[in-house]
């Protein structure tokens, strides 16, 4: 079963384009018309960015704690065969 936070995600992902349809398609085309969907489309087009950056943050951390965890169980430094010692 899905989080609360991913319903909430795809009810805006839905929500949001759908008003800015029916806005436009009550409304007409007008300055404030194209002033408030582009309000309204920002909501998902922000949260797909963020989405995209927290999963680049994620695998840079994963992939640092990887190799940090690398280090600590051979003392070597990439494989190099160098000791930590010797530096």
């Amino acid at each position: 079963m899905p989080s609360m936070r991913t319903v909430n995600k795809a009810v805006c992902l839905v929500l949001m384009p759908g008003t800015a349809a029916l806005v436009v398609w009550w409304w007409g085309w007008s300055l404030w018309t194209l002033l408030l969907v582009a309000v309204m489309l920002s909501c998902p087009l922000i949260l797909l960015y963020l989405w995209y950056e927290s999963h680049r943050s994620e695998a840079a951390l994963r992939s640092a704690a990887t190799s940090l965890r690398d280090k600590e169980s051979t003392g070597r430094r990439n494989g190099s065969g160098t000791s930590r010692r010797a530096l």
